[in-house]
């Protein structure tokens, strides 16, 4: 029997069609199943858990998926929120002095407000300067990083949604992010959208990197005077 090489073509194409079909529904299986690890360790009620959609897409040592950008990131998010606290006690403290500043008529109580008043404004203003310093250091890392990133895969980033039950036994939906690797194995990072969702985490990056940039400026200028 003669086979004709369109004939060798096209067998050929089916079984790699095949090949293609049978290691997609493979990783798919091994990130549901990874997923499902990770589940058992950490949802309060594992046998409520119910995966609804989940999405798998290339993981790249780009800006938004390079693990060491995203702890920096994060770090300089809780960085900002602690500068942001000392500023607002720094702003209250300057208040209450400001009410209670010694006069010839004032009273040693009232002094003894304002003394208390300036040496926290003075404590906060030290916690101002250190997390400001904290944060340049951590604008300049993640700027170094970002430049050093090949923008090569290195594995999945998967969005996983599911239902489970709370604490409290109420049924809830929630949708975790995972920074996998090309095995679906080992899950590098992971977040939860009820902290933050991911347009909300790329904002950051491209904040961190904008802010990073207005400061090399600003030093450039700077020592140009």
């Amino acid at each position: 029997m003669k086979i004709y090489a369109g004939n060798i073509k096209l067998i050929v194409s089916f079984i790699l069609a095949a090949m293609m079909v049978s290691a997609c529904a493979s990783r798919e299986e091994k990130v549901a199943e990874t997923i499902k690890n990770e589940m058992f360790k950490n949802l309060y009620d594992f046998e409520s858990y119910q995966p609804i959609e989940t999405k798998i897409d290339t993981l790249k040592r780009d800006k938004y998926g390079d693990t060491l950008i995203y702890d920096n990131v994060l770090l300089l998010a809780v960085a900002n929120d602690a500068f942001k606290k000392a500023k607002n006690s720094f702003d209250e403290q300057h208040n209450i002095a400001e009410i209670y500043v010694p006069s010839y008529y004032s009273s040693s109580s009232s002094d003894n407000k304002f003394y208390e008043a300036r040496d926290k404004m003075k404590a906060a203003l030290d916690e101002m300067n250190s997390y400001a310093e904290i944060m340049d250091s951590l604008l300049i890392d993640i700027k170094t990083k970002e430049k050093k990133c090949d923008n090569k895969q290195y594995g999945w980033f998967v969005t996983h949604k599911f239902r489970c039950k709370t604490k409290g036994g109420a049924s809830t939906i929630g949708t975790y992010y995972y920074f996998m690797d090309n095995d679906c194995e080992k899950i590098f990072r992971t977040f939860d959208e009820d902290d933050f969702s991911l347009e909300q985490y790329h904002n950051w990056i491209d904040e961190a990197l904008e802010e990073s940039d207005d400061k090399e400026t600003n030093d450039k200028n700077d020592s140009k005077e």
